[in-house]
């Protein structure tokens, strides 16, 4: 189920799996964000941000939950992870190859739109209030925001942001192999160059989640 959690610790149930979508046994919500009125959120057949097989909005005036899009099970198309930006939805869909198109969805009016198409696509990626996507090895600038210093805008992969506004943090690749391993970067308004605020050990993986606070999740 999508639940939403007020500060005091209040929840209210925003939709259920069970008995809403007629997938196979394990259909869960693998990813969910909002705004002051949207909330959008993906429901996959299993765990994985792969196996995604709804789209779906939920509109927090009137509490109307909008399925935008379906794939059958057996489909081979990859639904990319979307992202909610200036009250639409952002999505890629591509094939094994990774190539397909960046669609558009206004919850407002209804309406579907592709505003990209290629191959090697990424998902689209808020940077600095901004959204951008790779396709065929560069970065789309779809609308350009205040990239943060020390951002690698380069050919190789966007880097997802966690940022509360103000400070923004993602995660790198260090070093080369054997000795490879992942760094945490944060930057602020006014700084010159982003700084490292940890690095695992050798192979290992960071992912920054949330800013809160003085806080990095």
């Amino acid at each position: 189920r999508l639940d939403l959690i007020t500060p005091a610790g209040a929840v209210t149930t925003l939709f259920r799996t069970t008995p809403d979508v007629p997938l196979a046994d394990g259909a869960q919500v693998t990813a969910a964000e909002g705004d002051t009125r949207w909330i959008e959120f993906t429901v996959s057949a299993g765990s994985t941000q792969l196996n995604v097989r709804r789209l779906v909005v939920l509109d927090r005036e009137s509490g109307a939950v909008t399925t935008f899009r379906v794939l059958p099970t057996s489909n081979s198309i990859i639904l990319l992870r979307p992202v909610l930006f200036q009250s639409a939805v952002y999505w890629a869909e591509v094939d094994n190859s990774g190539t397909g198109s960046v669609f558009r969805y206004d919850p407002a009016t209804g309406q579907t739109s592709t505003v990209g198409s290629g191959a090697q696509l990424s998902p689209p990626t808020i940077i600095g209030g901004g959204l951008y996507w790779q396709q065929g090895g560069r970065v789309v600038s779809y609308r350009a925001g205040r990239v943060p210093a020390g951002y690698p805008m380069n050919d190789k992969k966007l880097e997802a942001l966690a940022t509360d506004g103000t400070t923004s943090v993602w995660a790198t690749t260090v070093g080369a192999p054997p000795e490879a391993r992942t760094a945490l970067m944060l930057t602020r308004p006014g700084m010159n160059a982003a700084v490292a605020i940890y690095q695992t050990p050798v192979d290992g993986f960071a992912d920054p989640l949330a800013i809160a606070g003085p806080f990095v999740i």
